[in-house]
């Protein structure tokens, strides 16, 4: 056997297409693949590149495009140098219709509702920020004792408003007392 290795491919360019929402110096920011430059190798890594494309679909989900889709090509600028392009097709931005809440006994609704920072009605709709809001509402019963509470979400999609319809099903579970405390030392 033979075997003959190719060369290194450096990247030239990073070039952006689609992108209507965001400039492409802000997604560039995004992805780790970098031109080869004075500071900077360079060199292509195909793994890298398609962690970029999940890097840039996720920064346009956390901006409320749920629809996105995002794919990468290369093209040959001359030998051992290309350019990677990203196509974007970014779809709809989707905002927060509603937010309803059910099985809420220990703590009334609005309260529920205030403990909700990063998502609200009219806000762009993030499923990383409605993560975050729902440890907020756990937090908040966990700080009263019920540690057992469990928050389920379930959102509804109406792609043709935009809108996004959030609900929260909260099952509270009871109050935890501490039995016994030992200290040893």
């Amino acid at each position: 056997f033979v075997i003959k290795e190719g060369y290194r491919v450096k990247v030239r360019r990073i070039i952006i297409d689609g992108n209507k929402s965001f400039p492409d110096r802000r997604i560039i920011k995004v992805v780790k693949t970098r031109n080869a430059w004075l500071f900077n190798s360079g060199y292509l890594k195909e793994e890298v590149t398609r962690e970029d494309t999940d890097r840039i679909k996720a920064f346009y989900e956390k901006e409320g495009f749920i629809d996105v889709k995002v794919a990468y090509e290369s093209k040959e600028y001359r030998k051992g140098m290309i350019s990677v392009i990203f196509n974007i097709e970014e779809g709809k931005r989707y905002y927060v219709d509603k937010i309803v809440v059910q099985g809420n006994t220990v703590f009334p609704t609005e309260d529920i509702l205030a403990s909700l920072t990063k998502i609200r009605p009219d806000a762009v709709f993030s499923r990383q920020l409605l993560e975050e809001d729902l440890a907020n509402v756990q937090t908040l019963y966990m700080d009263k004792g019920y540690i057992f509470v469990h928050v389920r979400e379930s959102t509804a999609i109406n792609s043709e408003t935009g809108k996004v319809a959030v609900r929260l099903d909260i099952t509270e579970g009871e109050v935890a007392y501490i039995n016994k405390i030992k200290i040893q030392g």
